[in-house]
């Protein structure tokens, strides 16, 4: 008991779990979430002032017709966020590749080897809400 009271003292909780704390006092009190400390790259205005001045857009490319902003943050180096990066046909290409290639064995996942392709069984199963499918993970 008395180990536990000292390590109690010392615990310096992660970020995760400081936005996890967050997190479930939100969803235990039912009340509307606070998003001053959310970053809105699709619509600036709508950040707090704090977070506007923390955003640089750091550059801007042209590729197939679209312009690509390429943003980063104050303080957080390493950190970009690329809007509008994959055409609405090339996320859709990414998911089908994902479900279809990358959810098979050799590749891990939260539901093991499993030697079947997941994405055939799932659209040959008569009852997907059991189906291994809804338990992906990555």
């Amino acid at each position: 008991f008395l180990y536990f009271f000292f390590m109690a003292e010392e615990y310096i909780p992660t970020p995760f779990r400081l936005q996890e704390r967050k997190y479930r006092f939100y969803k235990k009190n039912k009340n509307p979430p606070d998003y001053t400390d959310v970053i809105d790259f699709s619509n600036m205005d709508k950040n707090s002032l704090s977070n506007r001045n923390l955003i640089v857009l750091s550059n801007t490319i042209h590729v197939d017709g679209r312009e690509i902003n390429i943003y980063s943050i104050k303080g957080k180096d390493g950190f970009y966020f690329i809007s509008s990066a994959l055409s609405i046909e090339e996320q859709a290409d990414w998911a089908f590749r994902c479900l279809s290639e990358y959810a098979s064995h050799p590749n891990y996942s939260n539901i093991g080897l499993i030697e079947n392709n997941l994405w055939i069984d799932y659209l040959n199963s008569t009852n997907k809400k059991d189906s291994l499918m809804n338990k992906l993970r990555w």
